[in-house]
């Protein structure tokens, strides 16, 4: 189920599509859900849309082949793939180990970065493997924002 949906049926008619509401909507903000975030102030859930932080991760195949994907959530994930619900191309292929993960932003930023990832030779993801960096930005290319 949907986050909107989740929230729409405790709301019940008093959300709307914006995820927003209005003074006219007859609900004290103290009333409000909320979450909470350890290490992060609590904000009420109409305010913030709560957005999945995504991981891209690299798993090593018995024959040492690397497996590029993203996910929210690599531990789910490599469970998955182990399973066999994973992708088809790593199914039967034996017992999979996680190389290397780390934080990709949002779904946009970790598509593109795996695209990315996926465009390296294998001895650089050997090395990316090896020796992680602190942020994998530099395999980004600045992108030029034209006005109007």
């Amino acid at each position: 189920m949907a986050w909107f949906h989740r929230v729409s049926k405790w709301w019940g008619k008093k959300a709307h599509s914006s995820n927003t509401l209005t003074a006219g909507d007859g609900i004290a903000r103290e009333n409000m859900p909320s979450y909470s975030v350890p290490g992060h102030q609590s904000c009420c859930i109409f305010m913030t849309e709560i957005l999945p932080t995504w991981h891209l991760y690299m798993l090593r195949m018995p024959s040492g082949m690397l497996y590029t994907g993203i996910t929210t959530d690599v531990a789910r994930r490599l469970a998955q793939h182990q399973a066999g619900k994973g992708a088809k191309a790593l199914r039967g292929k034996g017992e999979l180990v996680l190389a290397f993960h780390c934080l990709a932003g949002d779904r946009s930023r970790a598509l593109r970065l795996e695209y990315r990832v996926k465009q390296l030779s294998k001895t650089q993801k050997e090395r990316l493997v090896s020796h992680p960096p602190l942020s994998l930005d530099y395999l980004l290319p600045d992108v030029e924002v034209k006005a109007g």
